[in-house]
């Protein structure tokens, strides 16, 4: 869950496009939705209980629940997650029927105010996140185990995504967002709407989800762990491809989920293995150059330049060939020789000097 810092997992809007959809919207991006006058009326409903001061928690929670229910289009109620020796009671939970067992949809945790009782209530839902599904082995051989988590306090909500891959991994899609109403301040509410609006759909998509795995009998899925796009286009065709193993694993004593989004996949007709990565950014022309030069694998597949790519929440998805071979790590260490830093800056001074002839060609045009 990001704490400490070293302790992060995979994007964890790579796993489902629900997860990745509310990220998106949380950031304020443009993307469509459609809200109802209605909509935004039960929005103003839940921001005007919010805001009240409330004597206890269960006040809060019985003034707040059914606005709440209403704007996300579900009723939420009380859940207990059994532990080694004791039980976690939480004030929300909402689960859909997936084989014999019952799959998490939403787990949520209220407190009466910031602060009350000294314990945080993103935390409690990710530990009550991990101690369900660990008990539930069948979903979780079938499945990444999508989960959204609702941690409120007083007039704030936080929205988390969660999956289940090697260990528990949940990861914050909103800040903690003011839900109390501002008569001056109608873009705040335009946001909260929207984030609603946004994880209603998302719930809805998720039991979907879980049902269809319910249908097909929870099969044992070998691709659980690993993203949910699984094929790139080029040129118009589609290679579909699966996953088989991150390209840098976990191998301490105690492995977690690797934090590099790199993986080694095959492609289904001609078998071929490459490298999947997720990145923030990547410069595909860069990489062609330097691939023409030998310096870098052959990029085959670049999200940016796709206009019908998969929604991954502002991370960009690039293929490339895989070549068998050591990482500098493994080959030298903790340490770079001399000899490899000066190889090293081949590649900068080959891209410096394209970009400079580039932009001497554009001014000699223009």
């Amino acid at each position: 869950n990001g704490r400490p810092s070293t302790n992060c997992g995979i994007p964890i809007q790579l796993y489902h496009p629900s997860l990745a959809k509310t990220l998106r919207i949380s950031r304020g991006d443009a993307v469509e939705i459609d809200l109802k006058p209605e909509t935004y009326s039960v929005t103003h409903s839940l921001s005007h209980f919010s805001a009240a001061l409330y004597s206890n928690e269960g006040k809060r929670v019985a003034a707040t629940r059914t606005p709440l229910g209403v704007a996300i289009c579900h009723g939420l109620s009380t859940l207990s997650v059994p532990c080694d020796d004791y039980t976690m009671e939480f004030d929300g939970g909402l689960t859909e029927v997936c084989g014999g067992a019952q799959a998490l949809v939403v787990l949520e945790v209220d407190k009466n105010e910031v602060g009350t009782d000294g314990r945080d209530p993103s935390h409690q839902c990710s530990l009550g996140f991990r101690s369900y599904y660990a008990r539930n082995e069948p979903i979780r051989n079938s499945c990444c185990c999508p989960t959204f988590l609702t941690a409120i306090a007083g007039p704030w909500m936080c929205i988390l995504g969660a999956v289940y891959v090697e260990s528990a991994v949940v990861q914050q899609l909103t800040d903690f967002i003011w839900i109390g109403s501002h008569p001056y301040d109608d873009r705040k509410l335009e946001l909260v709407t929207r984030i609603l609006a946004t994880l209603r759909t998302g719930i809805a998509e998720l039991q979907e989800f879980n049902r269809a795995l319910s249908n097909r009998g929870v099969p044992h899925d070998s691709q659980r762990f690993f993203p949910f796009v699984r094929y790139y286009s080029v040129e118009g065709c589609v290679v579909n491809f699966s996953y088989r193993s991150y390209l840098f694993p976990d191998t301490s004593d105690t492995p977690k989920s690797p934090s590099k989004a790199m993986f080694i996949a095959t492609t289904e007709v001609e078998r071929r293995d490459i490298i999947v990565k997720f990145t923030q950014r990547c410069n595909a022309e860069a990489h062609r150059h330097l691939a023409t030069e030998g310096l870098t694998p052959e990029l085959l597949y670049c999200s940016k330049e796709d206009p019908n790519s998969a929604d991954l929440a502002g991370l960009v998805m690039t293929v490339m060939e895989h070549i068998d071979g050591k990482t500098a790590y493994e080959q030298y260490g903790d340490r770079l020789t001399s000899t490899l830093s000066i190889r090293l800056r081949r590649p900068l001074a080959s891209c410096m000097t394209e970009t400079l002839s580039l932009v001497i060609s554009v001014t000699q045009t223009s």
